[in-house]
């Protein structure tokens, strides 16, 4: 009877919590690090916009430029810059690098739309992501981007940050501009993309920004729409060799 006893005990309680206590907290970090692939970070406000023009024609090379408020508000002179050289459209979002859903809508956009020419330009959004989960997401979007047949890429860096209350003074948030700045230069250089350096148009000109910090004024706009469009051109000629 010893024996059987011996050979069937049950695990005494103390051995029991132990081993429960443990398989729950491997269970948890798991899922903590599974989530935290894919974490995804709430703005107040979200928005995008997407503008398609025209579908129904080819003759002429089809330009997409993706990025933020400042690309909303580039993407009107760039059009008219390249009347009747490009057909330019637009995907323009509050979302960020590190945010999953962002490559998600944009090959989604792919997926129905080929374009000769992309333009990517984002950094401003997406304070609430590390610059680690910001940089994970790079490679993704070249991934993305490189489904594009013969797609010829241009990466914009992001424009500096100054404060509200003086913009001959930059913001607290420039710091990590700078960072993701460096990060964006360090990929585009292994991979041999073109990058156009918005950063410098507005660190040297305050007089170019809006009384936010953040936004241009239309002089602003103009030079980055002009530094862009010769970006462009060059592509566009590159697709002729």
């Amino acid at each position: 009877m010893n024996s059987f006893m011996k050979k069937y005990q049950y695990p005494t309680p103390l051995n029991y919590i132990f081993k429960t206590l443990l398989l729950t907290i491997t269970i948890l970090l798991f899922l903590s690090c599974k989530n935290n692939d894919k974490r995804v970070v709430r703005e107040r406000i979200e928005w995008s916009h997407k503008w398609i023009q025209p579908t129904d024609k080819n003759d002429l090379p089809r330009v997409l430029i993706i990025g933020d408020s400042h690309a909303e508000r580039y993407y009107r002179v760039v059009n008219n810059l390249l009347n009747g050289i490009a057909y330019c459209s637009k995907y323009t979002s509050s979302l960020s690098l590190g945010d999953p859903f962002l490559p998600r809508e944009i090959e989604l956009l792919l997926e129905q739309y080929h374009f000769d020419v992309i333009t990517f330009n984002n950094g401003l959004h997406g304070k609430g992501y590390t610059e680690k989960e910001y940089e994970r997401y790079i490679p993704v979007m070249l991934k993305l981007f490189r489904k594009q047949k013969d797609t010829k890429l241009i990466w914009i860096n992001t424009t500096p940050v100054r404060k509200r209350e003086n913009l001959s003074e930059f913001a607290d948030f420039n710091s990590r501009v700078i960072t993701r700045n460096k990060i964006v230069k360090k990929y585009m250089s292994e991979n041999q993309i073109p990058l156009v350096d918005f950063y410098s148009i507005g660190g040297e000109h305050p007089e170019y920004y809006t009384n936010d910090g953040v936004h241009f004024n239309k002089q602003g706009v103009q030079a980055e729409a002009e530094l862009l469009t010769a970006a462009i051109k060059k592509q566009i000629e590159n697709l002729k060799r």
